[in-house]
């Protein structure tokens, strides 16, 4: 049984669900993100998507018009900026953003563990 309100969103028996748009991202080689984030991270009305990188700088997709040649792309928006979010010898195995303190906003909060396992000697 579907949820209501997603039934126009079945393309249908034997057509992908997701589109790969992975050529639309700039620099984009292959390393491990375990999350990712939907939120307005920088307040400009335009959302961004947050990769966790587990042993590799967490990851800000912006959508910059003028990349790839002006045909359009995601940037980094974390990499060369703010260590705290790039973090980059970080190990992140999930990324959310919601407002908990209630004032409009949406927080980013960034799980990282341990051991890819998420255990650890207590």
């Amino acid at each position: 049984q579907q949820c209501s309100g997603y039934a126009d969103l079945d393309p249908g028996p034997g057509v992908p669900f997701f589109k790969n748009h992975t050529e639309e991202i700039v620099l984009n080689p292959a390393v491990s993100q375990y999350g990712l984030g939907v939120t307005d991270i920088d307040e400009d009305g335009v959302f961004e998507m947050i990769a966790a990188g587990y042993g590799v700088a967490n990851k800000v997709l912006k959508w910059d018009p003028g990349a790839r040649g002006g045909v359009g792309g995601y940037v980094d928006a974390a990499a060369g900026g703010d260590p705290l979010v790039a973090s980059p010898q970080g190990s992140a195995v999930c990324v959310v953003g919601c407002d908990v303190d209630g004032d409009g906003r949406e927080e980013v909060y960034i799980v990282n563990s341990a051991l890819y396992l998420g255990l650890t000697d207590a």
